[in-house]
Protein backbone atom coordinates (compact mmCIF):
# COMPACT_ATOMS: atom_id res chain seq x y z
CA UNK A 1 0.00 0.00 0.00
CA UNK A 2 2.83 2.36 0.91
CA UNK A 3 4.67 1.60 -2.35
CA UNK A 4 1.46 2.21 -4.33
CA UNK A 5 0.95 5.59 -2.63
CA UNK A 6 4.54 6.61 -3.31
CA UNK A 7 4.16 5.62 -6.98
CA UNK A 8 0.92 7.64 -7.33
CA UNK A 9 2.56 10.68 -5.73
CA UNK A 10 5.52 10.32 -8.10
CA UNK A 11 3.19 10.23 -11.14
CA UNK A 12 1.35 13.34 -9.92
CA UNK A 13 4.64 15.16 -9.33
CA UNK A 14 5.98 14.12 -12.74
CA UNK A 15 2.86 15.35 -14.54
CA UNK A 16 3.09 18.72 -12.76
CA UNK A 17 6.79 19.24 -13.34
CA UNK A 18 7.19 17.68 -16.81
CA UNK A 19 5.20 17.75 -20.01
CA UNK A 20 6.49 15.92 -23.05
CA UNK A 21 9.94 15.88 -21.43
CA UNK A 22 10.10 19.65 -20.80
CA UNK A 23 10.42 20.85 -17.20
CA UNK A 24 7.44 23.04 -16.41
CA UNK A 25 7.89 26.50 -14.91
CA UNK A 26 5.49 27.99 -12.36
CA UNK A 27 3.45 30.92 -13.70
CA UNK A 28 1.27 33.09 -11.46
CA UNK A 29 -1.57 35.07 -13.08
CA UNK A 30 -3.37 37.89 -11.29
CA UNK A 31 -6.55 39.68 -12.41
CA UNK A 32 -7.17 43.12 -10.94
CA UNK A 33 -10.71 43.65 -12.27
CA UNK A 34 -11.78 40.03 -12.92
CA UNK A 35 -13.80 40.85 -16.03
CA UNK A 36 -15.19 38.34 -18.50
CA UNK A 37 -12.44 39.18 -21.01
CA UNK A 38 -9.76 38.58 -18.38
CA UNK A 39 -11.28 35.24 -17.41
CA UNK A 40 -11.43 34.28 -21.09
CA UNK A 41 -7.75 35.18 -21.51
CA UNK A 42 -6.75 33.14 -18.45
CA UNK A 43 -8.67 30.13 -19.74
CA UNK A 44 -6.97 30.42 -23.14
CA UNK A 45 -3.50 30.92 -21.65
CA UNK A 46 -4.00 27.90 -19.40
CA UNK A 47 -4.88 25.78 -22.42
CA UNK A 48 -2.04 27.03 -24.65
CA UNK A 49 0.65 26.86 -21.96
CA UNK A 50 -0.16 23.52 -20.35
CA UNK A 51 2.90 21.83 -21.89
CA UNK A 52 5.34 24.30 -20.33
CA UNK A 53 3.75 25.90 -17.25
CA UNK A 54 2.03 25.06 -14.00
CA UNK A 55 -0.41 27.98 -13.83
CA UNK A 56 -1.82 29.37 -10.59
CA UNK A 57 -4.47 32.06 -10.44
CA UNK A 58 -3.70 34.66 -7.79
CA UNK A 59 -6.17 37.05 -6.19
CA UNK A 60 -6.03 39.44 -3.26
CA UNK A 61 -7.38 36.88 -0.81
CA UNK A 62 -5.27 33.94 -1.90
CA UNK A 63 -2.63 32.66 0.49
CA UNK A 64 0.89 32.46 -0.76
CA UNK A 65 1.84 29.96 1.91
CA UNK A 66 -0.91 27.67 3.19
CA UNK A 67 0.95 27.21 6.50
CA UNK A 68 0.42 30.89 7.37
CA UNK A 69 -2.73 31.96 9.19
CA UNK A 70 -2.94 35.48 7.80
CA UNK A 71 -4.36 36.22 4.36
CA UNK A 72 -1.54 37.30 2.10
CA UNK A 73 -1.63 40.21 -0.29
CA UNK A 74 -0.47 39.90 -3.87
CA UNK A 75 2.74 41.70 -2.94
CA UNK A 76 3.43 39.10 -0.25
CA UNK A 77 2.80 36.36 -2.80
CA UNK A 78 5.17 38.10 -5.17
CA UNK A 79 7.78 38.30 -2.45
CA UNK A 80 7.52 34.52 -2.22
CA UNK A 81 8.52 34.46 -5.91
CA UNK A 82 11.78 32.67 -5.35
CA UNK A 83 10.00 30.09 -3.24
CA UNK A 84 7.92 28.78 -6.10
CA UNK A 85 7.03 31.18 -8.92
CA UNK A 86 9.16 31.70 -12.02
CA UNK A 87 7.10 34.51 -13.57
CA UNK A 88 3.93 36.56 -13.13
CA UNK A 89 1.33 37.98 -15.49
CA UNK A 90 -1.04 40.72 -14.28
CA UNK A 91 -4.22 41.71 -16.16
CA UNK A 92 -6.61 44.63 -15.70
CA UNK A 93 -9.21 46.32 -17.91
CA UNK A 94 -10.53 49.88 -17.81
CA UNK A 95 -14.14 50.57 -16.83
CA UNK A 96 -15.22 51.06 -20.46
CA UNK A 97 -13.67 47.71 -21.50
CA UNK A 98 -11.71 49.55 -24.20
CA UNK A 99 -8.14 48.74 -23.12
CA UNK A 100 -6.37 46.01 -21.23
CA UNK A 101 -3.30 46.78 -19.17
CA UNK A 102 -0.98 43.87 -18.55
CA UNK A 103 2.46 43.23 -17.19
CA UNK A 104 5.07 40.50 -17.23
CA UNK A 105 7.28 40.13 -14.16
CA UNK A 106 10.37 37.98 -14.18
CA UNK A 107 13.51 38.04 -12.07
CA UNK A 108 12.43 41.26 -10.32
CA UNK A 109 11.94 43.04 -13.64
CA UNK A 110 8.52 44.39 -14.60
CA UNK A 111 7.41 45.05 -18.19
CA UNK A 112 4.21 47.07 -18.74
CA UNK A 113 1.95 46.95 -21.81
CA UNK A 114 -1.42 48.22 -22.99
CA UNK A 115 -3.61 47.01 -25.85
CA UNK A 116 -7.03 47.78 -27.32
CA UNK A 117 -9.69 45.17 -26.64
CA UNK A 118 -11.79 43.43 -29.26
CA UNK A 119 -14.58 41.42 -27.71
CA UNK A 120 -14.31 38.19 -29.71
CA UNK A 121 -12.66 34.77 -29.50
CA UNK A 122 -10.16 35.54 -32.26
CA UNK A 123 -8.80 38.53 -30.34
CA UNK A 124 -8.57 36.52 -27.12
CA UNK A 125 -6.57 33.84 -28.94
CA UNK A 126 -4.15 36.33 -30.51
CA UNK A 127 -3.68 38.22 -27.25
CA UNK A 128 -3.04 35.01 -25.30
CA UNK A 129 -0.50 33.78 -27.86
CA UNK A 130 1.26 37.16 -27.91
CA UNK A 131 1.60 37.44 -24.13
CA UNK A 132 2.95 33.89 -23.79
CA UNK A 133 5.45 34.48 -26.59
CA UNK A 134 6.54 37.78 -25.07
CA UNK A 135 7.03 35.98 -21.76
CA UNK A 136 9.12 33.35 -23.59
CA UNK A 137 11.40 36.07 -25.01
CA UNK A 138 11.87 37.61 -21.55
CA UNK A 139 12.74 34.19 -20.15
CA UNK A 140 15.13 33.59 -23.06
CA UNK A 141 17.20 36.62 -22.09
CA UNK A 142 16.67 36.88 -18.33
CA UNK A 143 15.99 33.41 -16.94
CA UNK A 144 19.03 31.13 -16.76
CA UNK A 145 17.16 28.22 -15.17
CA UNK A 146 15.63 26.64 -18.29
CA UNK A 147 17.23 23.96 -20.45
CA UNK A 148 14.43 23.59 -23.00
CA UNK A 149 12.13 26.57 -23.59
CA UNK A 150 8.87 26.68 -25.55
CA UNK A 151 8.98 29.78 -27.73
CA UNK A 152 5.79 29.75 -29.84
CA UNK A 153 2.24 29.04 -28.68
CA UNK A 154 0.01 29.36 -31.71
CA UNK A 155 -2.21 26.27 -32.13
CA UNK A 156 -1.35 25.94 -35.84
CA UNK A 157 2.00 25.54 -37.60
CA UNK A 158 5.20 27.21 -36.32
CA UNK A 159 8.39 25.65 -37.70
CA UNK A 160 11.54 26.02 -39.86
CA UNK A 161 13.24 28.49 -37.53
CA UNK A 162 16.38 30.51 -38.22
CA UNK A 163 17.72 32.83 -35.49
CA UNK A 164 20.31 35.56 -35.90
CA UNK A 165 20.90 39.12 -34.65
CA UNK A 166 18.02 38.82 -32.13
CA UNK A 167 15.56 38.03 -34.91
CA UNK A 168 13.70 34.80 -35.52
CA UNK A 169 12.75 33.91 -39.09
CA UNK A 170 10.18 31.14 -39.25
CA UNK A 171 7.18 29.71 -41.08
CA UNK A 172 3.67 29.96 -39.64
CA UNK A 173 0.10 29.62 -40.86
CA UNK A 174 -1.13 31.95 -38.13
CA UNK A 175 -4.83 32.80 -38.32
CA UNK A 176 -5.12 32.33 -42.11
CA UNK A 177 -4.11 28.63 -42.34
CA UNK A 178 -1.53 29.33 -45.04
CA UNK A 179 2.22 29.14 -44.50
CA UNK A 180 4.00 32.50 -44.62
CA UNK A 181 7.43 33.83 -43.67
CA UNK A 182 7.49 35.63 -40.31
CA UNK A 183 10.20 37.89 -38.91
CA UNK A 184 10.09 38.23 -35.13
CA UNK A 185 12.28 40.99 -33.73
CA UNK A 186 12.91 40.02 -30.11
CA UNK A 187 14.27 43.42 -29.12
CA UNK A 188 11.31 45.37 -30.53
CA UNK A 189 8.67 42.80 -29.48
CA UNK A 190 7.39 42.93 -33.04
CA UNK A 191 6.36 40.32 -35.61
CA UNK A 192 6.19 41.12 -39.32
CA UNK A 193 5.38 38.79 -42.17
CA UNK A 194 5.86 38.56 -45.91
CA UNK A 195 2.29 38.40 -47.12
CA UNK A 196 1.98 35.42 -49.44
CA UNK A 197 -1.54 34.19 -48.88
CA UNK A 198 -1.81 32.10 -52.05
CA UNK A 199 1.36 30.03 -51.71
CA UNK A 200 3.25 28.00 -49.10
CA UNK A 201 6.76 28.79 -47.90
CA UNK A 202 9.50 26.72 -46.27
CA UNK A 203 13.11 27.04 -45.02
CA UNK A 204 13.55 30.82 -44.62
CA UNK A 205 16.98 32.27 -43.98
CA UNK A 206 18.25 35.85 -43.84
CA UNK A 207 21.33 37.14 -45.59
CA UNK A 208 24.29 38.18 -43.43
CA UNK A 209 23.29 41.87 -43.61
CA UNK A 210 19.60 40.95 -43.05
CA UNK A 211 18.47 42.82 -46.16
CA UNK A 212 17.31 39.72 -48.04
CA UNK A 213 15.48 36.51 -47.20
CA UNK A 214 15.67 33.34 -49.24
CA UNK A 215 13.08 30.57 -48.97
CA UNK A 216 11.43 27.68 -50.76
CA UNK A 217 8.01 28.58 -52.20
CA UNK A 218 5.08 27.43 -54.32
CA UNK A 219 4.16 30.95 -55.50
CA UNK A 220 4.94 30.04 -59.12
CA UNK A 221 2.98 26.79 -59.10
CA UNK A 222 5.85 24.43 -58.22
CA UNK A 223 8.79 24.23 -55.83
CA UNK A 224 11.04 27.23 -56.42
CA UNK A 225 13.79 29.14 -54.64
CA UNK A 226 12.79 32.77 -54.10
CA UNK A 227 14.77 35.76 -52.80
CA UNK A 228 12.85 38.58 -51.13
CA UNK A 229 14.44 42.03 -50.87
CA UNK A 230 13.25 43.53 -47.57
CA UNK A 231 14.15 47.09 -48.56
CA UNK A 232 12.52 47.12 -52.01
CA UNK A 233 9.83 44.53 -51.18
CA UNK A 234 10.63 42.66 -54.40
CA UNK A 235 10.64 38.94 -55.16
CA UNK A 236 13.09 37.16 -57.45
CA UNK A 237 12.83 33.52 -58.51
CA UNK A 238 16.23 31.92 -59.12
CA UNK A 239 15.10 28.45 -60.26
CA UNK A 240 14.03 27.88 -63.84
CA UNK A 241 10.69 26.74 -65.24
CA UNK A 242 11.82 23.15 -65.76
CA UNK A 243 13.43 22.50 -62.37
CA UNK A 244 12.25 22.16 -58.77
CA UNK A 245 14.27 23.86 -56.02
CA UNK A 246 14.58 23.00 -52.34
CA UNK A 247 16.08 24.09 -48.98
CA UNK A 248 18.11 27.25 -49.81
CA UNK A 249 21.01 28.46 -47.70
CA UNK A 250 23.12 31.65 -47.65
CA UNK A 251 26.71 30.45 -48.01
CA UNK A 252 27.91 34.05 -47.76
CA UNK A 253 26.51 37.52 -48.44
CA UNK A 254 26.27 36.99 -52.19
CA UNK A 255 26.03 33.21 -52.60
CA UNK A 256 23.09 30.87 -52.12
CA UNK A 257 23.24 27.07 -52.06
CA UNK A 258 20.17 25.00 -52.82
CA UNK A 259 19.23 21.61 -54.21
CA UNK A 260 17.28 21.05 -57.41
CA UNK A 261 16.22 18.49 -59.97
CA UNK A 262 14.68 18.76 -63.39
CA UNK A 263 11.20 17.32 -63.85
CA UNK A 264 12.57 14.13 -65.42
CA UNK A 265 15.10 13.25 -62.70
CA UNK A 266 14.45 11.51 -59.41
CA UNK A 267 17.81 12.68 -58.00
CA UNK A 268 18.64 16.16 -56.69
CA UNK A 269 21.91 18.05 -57.08
CA UNK A 270 23.48 20.92 -55.15
CA UNK A 271 23.63 24.23 -56.99
CA UNK A 272 25.33 27.54 -56.24
CA UNK A 273 23.74 30.88 -57.18
CA UNK A 274 25.61 34.20 -57.38
CA UNK A 275 23.26 37.04 -56.38
CA UNK A 276 25.34 39.73 -58.09
CA UNK A 277 25.74 38.06 -61.48
CA UNK A 278 22.81 35.63 -61.55
CA UNK A 279 25.23 32.84 -62.50
CA UNK A 280 24.33 29.29 -61.45
CA UNK A 281 26.94 26.56 -60.94
CA UNK A 282 26.23 22.87 -60.41
CA UNK A 283 28.21 21.46 -57.46
CA UNK A 284 27.26 17.76 -57.53
CA UNK A 285 26.60 15.36 -60.37
CA UNK A 286 25.57 12.01 -58.94
CA UNK A 287 22.90 9.38 -59.67
CA UNK A 288 22.31 7.88 -56.26
CA UNK A 289 21.03 10.44 -53.72
CA UNK A 290 18.09 12.73 -53.15
CA UNK A 291 19.89 15.66 -51.49
CA UNK A 292 18.47 18.37 -49.21
CA UNK A 293 19.59 21.17 -46.90
CA UNK A 294 23.16 22.05 -47.93
CA UNK A 295 24.97 24.14 -45.28
CA UNK A 296 28.49 25.39 -44.62
CA UNK A 297 30.65 23.04 -42.55
CA UNK A 298 34.13 23.87 -41.22
CA UNK A 299 34.58 26.97 -43.36
CA UNK A 300 34.74 25.37 -46.83
CA UNK A 301 32.94 22.01 -46.72
CA UNK A 302 29.31 21.51 -47.72
CA UNK A 303 27.18 19.49 -45.32
CA UNK A 304 23.85 17.97 -46.39
CA UNK A 305 21.49 15.08 -45.77
CA UNK A 306 20.26 12.71 -48.43
CA UNK A 307 18.18 9.61 -49.02
CA UNK A 308 19.98 6.81 -50.80
CA UNK A 309 17.49 5.47 -53.34
CA UNK A 310 19.27 2.10 -53.42
CA UNK A 311 18.97 1.47 -49.66
CA UNK A 312 16.13 3.92 -48.74
CA UNK A 313 18.32 5.09 -45.85
CA UNK A 314 18.78 8.76 -44.94
CA UNK A 315 22.16 9.95 -43.74
CA UNK A 316 24.32 13.05 -43.42
CA UNK A 317 27.17 13.66 -45.86
CA UNK A 318 29.73 16.34 -46.59
CA UNK A 319 31.70 17.35 -49.65
CA UNK A 320 35.45 17.76 -49.38
CA UNK A 321 37.67 18.31 -52.42
CA UNK A 322 34.80 17.26 -54.67
CA UNK A 323 34.28 13.91 -52.89
CA UNK A 324 30.97 13.02 -51.16
CA UNK A 325 31.71 11.47 -47.74
CA UNK A 326 29.21 9.83 -45.38
CA UNK A 327 29.63 11.47 -41.96
CA UNK A 328 27.89 8.68 -40.00
CA UNK A 329 28.52 5.10 -41.04
CA UNK A 330 25.48 3.52 -39.36
CA UNK A 331 21.94 2.48 -40.22
CA UNK A 332 20.20 5.22 -38.21
CA UNK A 333 18.10 7.60 -40.28
CA UNK A 334 19.47 11.15 -39.98
CA UNK A 335 18.08 14.31 -41.57
CA UNK A 336 17.56 18.07 -41.13
CA UNK A 337 21.23 18.93 -40.58
CA UNK A 338 22.57 22.36 -39.68
CA UNK A 339 26.09 23.48 -38.81
CA UNK A 340 27.83 26.67 -37.67
CA UNK A 341 31.23 28.20 -38.32
CA UNK A 342 32.72 26.23 -35.40
CA UNK A 343 31.93 22.92 -37.06
CA UNK A 344 29.18 22.06 -34.58
CA UNK A 345 26.39 20.01 -36.19
CA UNK A 346 22.79 19.44 -35.15
CA UNK A 347 20.40 17.07 -36.88
CA UNK A 348 17.35 14.85 -36.43
CA UNK A 349 17.75 11.12 -35.93
CA UNK A 350 15.20 8.36 -35.52
CA UNK A 351 15.86 6.84 -32.09
CA UNK A 352 13.63 4.83 -29.72
CA UNK A 353 10.52 5.29 -31.81
CA UNK A 354 10.79 9.05 -32.43
CA UNK A 355 12.96 11.64 -34.12
CA UNK A 356 15.33 13.29 -31.64
CA UNK A 357 17.64 16.28 -31.96
CA UNK A 358 21.31 15.29 -31.85
CA UNK A 359 24.44 17.39 -31.42
CA UNK A 360 27.75 16.38 -33.02
CA UNK A 361 31.12 18.03 -32.55
CA UNK A 362 34.48 16.42 -33.28
CA UNK A 363 34.17 12.96 -31.65
CA UNK A 364 31.27 13.82 -29.35
CA UNK A 365 27.65 12.97 -30.07
CA UNK A 366 24.77 13.89 -27.75
CA UNK A 367 21.01 13.33 -27.78
CA UNK A 368 19.61 16.75 -26.82
CA UNK A 369 15.94 15.74 -26.60
CA UNK A 370 16.19 12.31 -24.99
CA UNK A 371 13.48 13.24 -22.43
CA UNK A 372 10.98 14.20 -25.15
CA UNK A 373 8.74 11.39 -26.40
CA UNK A 374 7.47 13.20 -29.50
CA UNK A 375 9.05 13.93 -32.87
CA UNK A 376 11.58 16.77 -33.09
CA UNK A 377 12.71 18.19 -36.44
CA UNK A 378 14.48 21.08 -38.22
CA UNK A 379 17.19 22.04 -35.69
CA UNK A 380 19.30 25.15 -36.15
CA UNK A 381 22.36 25.89 -33.99
CA UNK A 382 23.35 29.52 -33.44
CA UNK A 383 26.73 30.77 -34.60
CA UNK A 384 27.97 31.15 -31.02
CA UNK A 385 26.97 27.55 -30.25
CA UNK A 386 24.82 28.53 -27.26
CA UNK A 387 21.33 27.62 -28.50
CA UNK A 388 19.56 25.14 -30.73
CA UNK A 389 16.16 26.07 -32.15
CA UNK A 390 13.91 23.21 -33.30
CA UNK A 391 10.30 22.20 -33.99
CA UNK A 392 8.44 19.88 -31.63
CA UNK A 393 5.42 17.95 -32.87
CA UNK A 394 3.63 17.35 -29.57
CA UNK A 395 1.18 14.44 -29.80
CA UNK A 396 -1.32 15.03 -32.58
CA UNK A 397 -0.96 18.81 -32.45
CA UNK A 398 0.79 21.08 -34.92
CA UNK A 399 4.46 21.97 -34.29
CA UNK A 400 5.78 24.71 -32.03
CA UNK A 401 9.29 26.13 -31.91
CA UNK A 402 11.44 25.33 -28.89
CA UNK A 403 14.96 26.29 -27.82
CA UNK A 404 17.66 24.15 -26.19
CA UNK A 405 20.38 25.78 -24.13
CA UNK A 406 23.71 24.02 -24.77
Amino acid sequence: MKKTLIFILFILFYSMVYSSGVIKANLGIKTLTNTFIERSIIEKISNLAQKSYNIKLINKKQKANPTKDATNTYEEIKNDYYGGYDAFITLSTDSSMTFINYSIEIKNKNFQYIKSIEDNKEWVEKFSVDILEELAVKRFYLDKSWNILQLTYYEGVDEYSYFDDDKLYFISDRYIKNREVYIWDFMKSKKDKIKLELSSEYFPQASINHKKIVFQSTMFGKWDIVIYDLENEEFKRITSENENGYSPYFWDQNTILYTANDKKSKYTQIWKYDINTGEKTQITDQQKLVIFRPTKYEENKILFYATNLETANSSIYYIENGEIINLFKNDNNQSDNWSNKNGEIVYSQFTDGNYKIFYHYENMEKNLTYTIKDDCYYPMITENGEYVFFSLYYGDSEPDIYIIRL
